[in-house]
């Protein structure tokens, strides 16, 4: 159950991202006084956003963003437009910076971002009215392109044994949608006929962690930005790129499905539509680990160097609070612990009063 195997990577992250918010964990410390620091130092944070900054301008600050080099001299003349028009479909079309910021800030974060692209057909129906008041319906093209999307570290899937989304036995990504978003991707034909209807009882489960888990680092991000949802209508399922005999031939075929995986069904199967039968997704690494897919970030980089710098910053504040904290000694029945705090104006019971 790759659910199960990929745990122990969901809480590296979880960890990891909260080393990066620095939350203190106690609101006030009471040992080794009341109101000892709880000052986390947010070295992950410092150092993750200086590099995503510098990694954005170095990508972005070249324009045209993409160079091309036409190997038939005939069409040399043909490379500079061709840049052109790939900078402005990039930049405006397709809105690939807002879209990669996401992913490139994983990888610099957390060592491995995912992109996915694709292409997307988005058709909505629109109602109006005529010069004779009656009513039209008539479809309205959002947007029919290539597009360039971020997929969260925590949601792609892919065995861990395997090294790249297009050799891998499969790969996919868990995703999440309202029953609105269910019900219009049914109508667009992109889910089987009555997948709504038959999946309308999963959503009353009302998870903010999903019922297997799937969106257990998102409720850890809510946690930190204090915007958890309340009993939340949302449904989980996957979708997968793979290959399988779907004819019987004992030749397989490269297929992409939906499976929701509480109700064991198919939410709709498609055989891969691009020409070279790629798989949308691609993978960078931060800091590379042989053989693995997944890299090593800041995050991994700095742990321990935030938890060096945050206890020396804790030791140097007690200190100069104790030294000038001051205090009364009396002559019995003394004690010192997480029990017994030290505050200004305190009297010590002292056996020796020397």
């Amino acid at each position: 159950n790759h659910n199960l195997e990929r745990q122990d990577a969901i809480q590296i992250l979880i960890d990891q991202q909260k080393d990066y918010w620095a939350e203190p964990s106690l609101k006030q410390r009471k040992f080794p006084f009341l109101g000892a620091s709880n000052l986390v130092i947010p070295l992950n944070a410092i150092a993750a956003e200086s590099v995503q900054a510098r990694v954005m301008t170095t990508v972005w600050a070249s324009s045209p963003v993409v160079v091309v080099n036409i190997r038939d001299p005939e069409f040399a003349s043909s490379e500079h437009p061709l840049e052109n028009y790939l900078d402005y479909e990039l930049r405006h079309n397709m809105r690939a910076r807002d879209m990669m910021n996401s992913s490139c800030f994983e990888a610099v974060k957390y060592g491995t971002g995912i992109a996915k692209s694709d292409y997307l057909k988005l058709v909505k129906k629109a109602v109006r009215h005529n010069a004779a008041g009656e009513r039209e319906e008539f479809p309205v093209i959002i947007k029919d392109g290539a597009t360039l999307d971020s997929v969260a570290y925590s949601n792609f899937i892919m065995p861990n044994h395997a090294q790249d989304p297009q050799t891998a036995p499969w790969c996919g990504e868990t995703m999440t949608r309202t029953p609105f978003g269910i019900k219009n991707l049914e109508q667009t034909g992109l889910f089987y006929e009555g997948t709504f209807e038959r999946l309308t009882s999963f959503f009353r489960s009302r998870s903010r962690e999903g019922t297997d888990s799937q969106r257990r680092f998102t409720a850890a991000q809510e946690n930190l930005e204090q915007t958890q949802a309340v009993f939340p209508e949302l449904i989980d399922f996957y979708l997968i790129y793979l290959s399988f005999d779907v004819d019987g031939d004992d030749k397989l075929e490269e297929i992409v499905v939906w499976y929701h995986h509480d109700s064991k069904s198919l939410m709709g199967a498609r055989y891969n539509w691009n020409s070279d039968l790629r798989r949308p997704y691609r993978i960078v690494q931060y800091i590379p680990v042989e053989h693995r897919w997944r890299g090593i970030g800041i995050s991994k980089q700095n742990s321990q160097f935030q938890k060096e710098v945050t206890t020396i910053h804790r030791q140097r504040l007690d200190n100069a609070t104790i030294a000038n904290m001051r205090m009364f000694k009396i002559n019995r029945l003394s004690g010192y612990g997480p029990k017994e705090p030290i505050f200004p104006g305190k009297m010590w019971f002292v056996d020796d009063m020397s």
